[in-house]
This record gives structure tokens, sequence and C-alpha cells, in this order.
């Protein structure tokens, strides 16, 4: 599991890949939560390089929202490959979160990226 971390319109994107599962959940918990703990309230999580998903990695993505909401913010989903976007519907997730084509739509629009 990697986590690279950039901004778009000085909003955070988190773009996750490999295999976010039991094994990698806690990792990736303790990073995003905290980055919603501290000023980045608004998070777009790119899902584009993650290749499998179980439900501890849907509730990693529904607890670092509940963090993000309780501080006036929000996670958004971006580049969803068919499989987890399945899961994201099957699981009724797509209520939740607002789910994107790519990152720079997550960011509303022309993009200012800083790495």
């Amino acid at each position: 599991m990697n986590i690279a971390i950039r901004t778009i319109n000085r909003r955070i994107v988190v773009a996750l890949s490999g295999r976010v599962v039991v094994e990698t959940a806690g990792d990736i918990r303790h990073r995003l939560h905290t980055l919603v703990e501290g000023d980045n309230r608004e998070l777009i999580i790119n899902l584009s390089e993650v290749d499998f998903m179980d439900s501890t990695g849907l509730s990693v993505l529904i607890s670092t929202n509940e963090r993000a909401e309780a501080r006036g913010g929000k996670v958004s989903l971006s580049a969803l490959p068919r499989e987890i976007r399945a899961l994201i519907e099957l699981t009724r997730l797509h209520e939740i979160f607002e789910i994107f084509e790519d990152d720079l739509a997550a960011a509303g629009g022309p993009a200012c990226v800083e790495w």
C-alpha cells in the first residue's frame, strides 16, 4: 500500500494504491485521520490505483468522513476503478460520499497543483 499526498486548489488529494484491507487499514486510517485533524478538513481520496478493498477499507473511508464532518469538512472520492465503484454502490456509500471522475473535478475545476 502506498499513499501519495498533493494539493489541488488548496484541497488535499490523497492517492491510495494497492490493497486497502485489514492488514493495511490501520496505517491508512492513522494517516487520513491525522490529515483531517489538522487544517485539512476537506480531503479528496483518489482510488484509481486501488486494486482491492474489503470492509475494513470501507470503514476507513467512513470514519475519515465522520471526522471531517465533525470539523465542518467532508471527504470526496475520485477516479474509482469499476470494481471499487461497484462496491461503493453495493454498500450505498455513494449516498454519503461525493464521487468524481478525477481529482480536478473534485477540486472544483482548473487546477493549481502543488506536490
